[in-house]
């Protein structure tokens, strides 16, 4: 699938909300070496430069349409390395002191095997710091996507898409974490609301985001339509010109234990 960095850029309020609680509690320091895991447009990738300002932070990401974007934003850093890479395929050994990831591990479905990576990318004693949508958002966007496509008689178009998606609580990937090798595990759920003076940008976050794989199953003529349905099936009515919407959240910290 490939990726409109800028439309990303346009309706990503709520991975800025997100990554604001993620860098909070990820501990990084001044001197860290951090991987930036699904780095997007760079937008994280930037924050974790200014706080590591005598580290180094690399970034990667799948998506050369994003990694074009995050070179752009980080030209400015000198301690900033942007590249293509995904948790299935990097090879890291012993390198970070901190991985960090926000609002991607849930585009992948198969997670032990990335998890094992992002172990071994740390050094030992180093910090991993996750965060990646709840199951129970899924659930809604899977109703309200249903709900729109059969809204516009484009349920047989609809039905082709099987998004490849990782589901989880915040009790599954304790479990993951403890089966990867992980220790001093904690893990939360928060649910965070959003509100804007403007569906459209509501709609722009979806189409950019998590509607990505139902946009190429329906045809182009009843895409604008089908966002339009879908932001009305998932937000709540607008009152006075605002409209509300939700997405819980998993944040998860963990440790790559020092071995003697």
């Amino acid at each position: 699938m490939k990726w409109n960095a800028d439309k990303y850029d346009s309706g990503c309020c709520p991975q800025a909300q997100a990554s604001r609680e993620l860098l909070k509690c990820a501990g990084v320091r001044v001197a860290d070496s951090v991987l930036d895991l699904g780095c997007g447009t760079g937008a994280v990738t930037v924050e974790l430069a200014r706080i590591a300002r005598e580290g180094r932070v690399t970034g990667i990401d799948p998506s050369g349409e994003m990694l074009a974007k995050a070179r752009r934003n980080a030209d400015d850093f000198d301690n900033v390395a942007i590249q293509r890479g995904n948790a299935l395929n990097m090879d890291f050994q012993d390198e970070f002191d901190v991985v960090v990831s926000n609002s991607a591990l849930h585009w992948i479905k198969d997670q032990e095997p990335a998890l094992k990576n992002v172990h071994a990318a740390l050094k030992p004693g180093g910090r991993a710091a996750l965060q990646f949508l709840h199951r129970d958002s899924f659930i809604e966007l899977f109703a309200a996507a249903a709900a729109a496509a059969a809204r516009l008689s484009i349920a047989a178009d609809f039905s082709q898409c099987d998004a490849e998606w990782f589901l989880a609580d915040a009790a599954d990937y304790r479990a993951l974490l403890e089966k990867t090798g992980f220790t001093d595990i904690g893990v939360m759920e928060q649910e965070f609301k959003y509100m804007s003076f403007q569906d459209g940008l509501i709609a722009e976050y979806y189409a950019g985001a998590l509607l990505r794989p139902y946009m190429e199953h329906i045809p182009r003529k009843h895409r604008a339509a089908f966002v339009s349905a879908f932001v009305d099936c998932i937000g709540g009515t607008p009152s006075e010109g605002i409209v509300e919407f939700a997405l819980k959240r998993v944040y998860a910290y963990a440790r790559r234990e020092i071995t003697y």
